[in-house]
């Protein structure tokens, strides 16, 4: 979602050259691209020049939203059987509740303002993991 932040948003990039960039399989990045796609914030094009691309504007977009839409829910937690469950829930609303305030072209932004020697796009997606966290 980040590379695809610093790009107009209808614009096509093909599944290989993206896994290549984040350095990970193209059946993985496959099976990512659906959620993403089902939740409606990528479309996926088919054919010689096929790939993925936003829905919309990476300023419309929030960090919460990729969330929600790895988890393949729409903000419904499952009900807590325990206490812990419970604890683990609540934090889990806190969290979605403030990446519901950044936006990916947010992100995509600080990325760019760090050096490229200490950001590359191999690591993009621990860095945007580590900062989650």
């Amino acid at each position: 979602m980040l590379i695809l932040a610093g790009e107009k948003y209808n614009e096509v990039h093909s599944l290989s050259k993206l896994a290549n960039e984040l350095s990970i399989s193209e059946s993985y990045l496959q099976q990512l691209s659906k959620y993403l796609c089902a939740y409606g914030l990528m479309k996926s094009y088919r054919g010689p020049r096929g790939g993925y691309a936003l829905t919309t504007s990476a300023r419309n977009i929030r960090v919460g939203d990729v969330i929600r839409a790895m988890k393949n829910h729409d903000s419904e937690y499952q009900k807590a059987n325990s206490k812990e469950e419970e604890l683990w829930n609540m934090l889990f609303k806190g969290l979605i509740k403030h990446l519901d305030t950044l936006t990916i072209k947010s992100l995509a932004q600080k990325n760019n303002q760090i050096p490229e020697h200490e950001l590359t796009q191999k690591n993009l997606h621990s860095s945007l993991l580590q900062l989650i966290i």
